[in-house]
């Protein structure tokens, strides 16, 4: 047997902005993870978490179950299965033969538990799966998954399988995230471009090897005395988001406003830019500024989509971190969103222990959920 592990994600900064070509984000790589095994069986078998084991075979390019599926279970099916059918094909143009295997995914420290009962957080876990799935069929196939080519290979065709399933959507910097781990300056890919390659059913391997117009990333690099002073909180506020319908209802907004979404755009990009700038450097004034003004885009998109990306709870969660100090009267905690609001988490930048102590200890007396986590330097791995 095979087991995968794919970590989930935190975005830093560069919200929204990340959609749009040649704009860069800061993304996290979280000790959230989504595990995949695999093992070699008679027939295959799909079993995702709150299912039962689903028999299917893979045929012309699609996995087809044995039985019906309803809706429900299509939803939590669809990344495994979108990704089962991508790397597969990626097996058929290599002449791989054609093997039957059980494949089981589940989340690891993915949840919290309210009133007796586990809620799921928003930490990417479709991204995570989609890695999670494609690596443990690479690995099932003996590829080398530790090798940067095949782990390359891995964020291709999870990102296409990603794509895909949010229906041709999303700049998929949790894909990279949680292939690559570590934290990231990320920069999209060209979606017109992949969708053009979708279109015309470009072979998998001629995609691999094109362009991937705009596409760049790098690990972003901290000073030792940085990494030591600079911590992120995150918070969850017990509400879902729905990023699908928001990356819709900004979509609208930018088709009748375009001027004043460009704008708004190219703001967020130059404060990213700065603040990579600020943290290469140490700079803690210009972290903090950089954030604030981070933040203060996003707020500024809200207010004038209306589309509700600043929830009540996210406000909350950001104000209280914004208004934590220290005894010589000093702010030393930025709070922000952190990836396409609507609920979820927002996260908060502190600079010594005694803040983030007193901003952990607010959230929770406003009702709000702190959650514990690790960066994760490795991203996916076999752990077994």
């Amino acid at each position: 047997m095979i087991k995968i592990r794919a970590p989930g994600k935190l975005m830093l900064a560069g919200e929204w902005a990340v959609l749009e070509n040649d704009k860069p984000c800061i993304v996290m790589a979280v000790d959230k993870y989504v595990e995949c095994t695999i093992e070699e069986a008679n027939s295959s078998s799909l079993l995702c978490p709150g299912l039962d084991r689903l028999d299917f075979r893979y045929e012309s390019g699609k996995v087809k179950f044995r039985r019906l599926i309803t809706p429900g279970e299509k939803e939590k099916l669809i990344f495994a299965k979108t990704s089962i059918e991508i790397f597969m094909k990626f097996m058929e143009e290599n002449a791989n033969p054609i093997n039957s295997f059980n494949i089981t995914t589940t989340g690891h420290n993915t949840t919290i538990r309210i009133n007796e009962t586990e809620r799921k957080i928003g930490f990417g876990s479709s991204a995570a799966t989609s890695v999670a799935v494609g690596a443990a069929i690479m690995a099932f196939y003996e590829y080398d998954i530790n090798d940067i080519k095949i782990k390359d290979i891995i964020f291709k065709l999870a990102s296409i399988a990603h794509f895909i399933t949010q229906g041709q959507k999303g700049s998929c910097f949790d894909v990279a995230a949680s292939t690559y781990g570590g934290v990231l300056v990320y920069k999209a890919f060209s979606p017109l471009w992949l969708i053009n390659e979708l279109k015309v059913k470009t072979p998998l391997l001629e995609i691999l090897e094109g362009d991937w117009t705009y596409l760049k990333m790098r690990p972003l690099k901290f000073p030792e005395k940085l990494s030591e002073q600079m911590k992120v909180l995150c918070c969850w506020t017990s509400k879902p988001s729905n990023t699908p319908l928001l990356m819709i209802q900004v979509e609208h907004f930018k088709d009748n406003n375009y001027d004043d979404y460009t704008r708004i755009m190219d703001e967020i990009e130059v404060t990213v830019d700065s603040l990579i700038d600020a943290i290469e450097t140490g700079n803690i004034n210009e972290i903090k500024i950089m954030l604030h003004q981070s933040q203060y885009w996003i707020s500024k998109l809200d207010a004038v989509s209306t589309v509700g990306i600043i929830t009540p709870e996210l406000k909350k969660l950001i104000n209280i971190a914004n208004d934590i100090k220290d005894i010589a009267d000093k702010h030393n905690c930025v709070g922000k969103l952190s990836g396409a609001g609507g609920g979820d988490s927002g996260i908060a930048v502190c600079f010594n222990d005694d803040s983030c102590k007193k901003v952990v200890e607010e959230w929770k007396n406003a009702g709000l959920f702190p959650i514990d986590f690790k960066i994760d330097y490795d991203g996916m791995k076999r752990v077994e």
